[in-house]
């Protein structure tokens, strides 16, 4: 093709997906004594990392949003979860997968957007609510038991994806065993990961070893006088070593410790070398 050089490849028993740069990718089927080129596309963007893991539903059928039993997103805020689910919805019309119900539901928007480029989908309101509307039903039951916690803590960042799992596996015990999880995380826009999770054994003596639940339900609420004396007391204790003279420990917490757990660490004084 022109002399273009594979960047990256990746592979399944029947079908490999290579990447010639600028965005390029190309997917070739496997057949006994060939390969045969089946699709090819041009991403927005250049193509860092691929996967081609087999994501067939269990049937045999094509994979659609409805192939797995839970859907597991990073939790920057719960609305973007819903945004990002309601996606996989566009994507089942698009790769013409979806459900009978969902594909009327999307019929209307979608045919004011064909021909166009699908970039200009991606900040396209009506049909961001189209497809919202017509997850919302199934995403209270595949969708929501993963974000309660990341709606009780905020933004975990790094952890965000991995405390949806927990989230999962603390709301839906051990009848997650025998179910599937699509998982699917990114890192400012640098890169995306997606694999899916199959539960095989009990999840009950992790969720209690974690007891997460519980923690969560026993943190005091503070008012906004008492929260903004935290937040002063930690600037106290961040910038206690560049101004302490060097001759004599320093104390930067309060004396009071109730409101540490038992078992918790917490910063008393920094010392005259420098240690915490």
């Amino acid at each position: 093709d022109g002399g273009a050089s594979i960047t990256v490849c990746a592979a399944n028993a029947q079908q490999v997906l290579l990447s010639t740069g600028q965005g390029r990718l190309v997917l070739l089927d496997i057949a006994r004594d060939a390969l045969t080129v089946a699709a090819t596309t041009t991403m927005s963007h250049d193509v860092a990392c691929i996967d081609i893991s087999p994501l067939g539903a269990a049937d045999g059928g094509k994979f659609n949003v409805d192939t797995c039993d839970y859907f597991l997103f990073h939790q920057p805020y719960t609305k973007l979860v819903n945004k990002s689910y309601a996606r996989y919805y566009y994507n089942d019309y698009v790769r013409g997968t979806a459900r009978d119900d969902v594909a009327a539901a999307l019929a209307p928007i979608m045919g004011e957007l064909a021909g166009g480029d699908e970039s200009a989908t991606y900040a396209h309101r009506p049909l961001e609510k189209a497809c919202v509307a017509a997850s919302a039903a199934r995403a209270a039951d595949v969708l929501a038991p993963s974000t309660r916690f990341g709606e009780l803590i905020g933004n975990s960042y790094c952890a965000s994806l991995y405390f949806g799992l927990l989230s999962l596996m603390s709301a839906r015990g051990d009848d997650l065993v025998g179910k599937r999880a699509l998982a699917f995380s990114y890192g400012s826009g640098l890169a995306a990961t997606m694999y899916s999770l199959k539960f095989e054994r009990p999840v009950s003596g992790a969720v209690t070893a974690c007891n997460i639940a519980d923690a969560l339900a026993q943190r005091q609420h503070a008012s906004v006088d008492e929260f903004t004396d935290a937040l002063a007391q930690r600037e106290r204790a961040a910038l206690t070593l560049a101004t302490a003279a060097t001759s004599e420990d320093v104390k930067v917490a309060d004396d009071s410790t109730t409101h540490v757990d038992s078992g918790d660490y917490y910063l008393a004084a920094i010392a005259a070398d420098g240690q915490r």
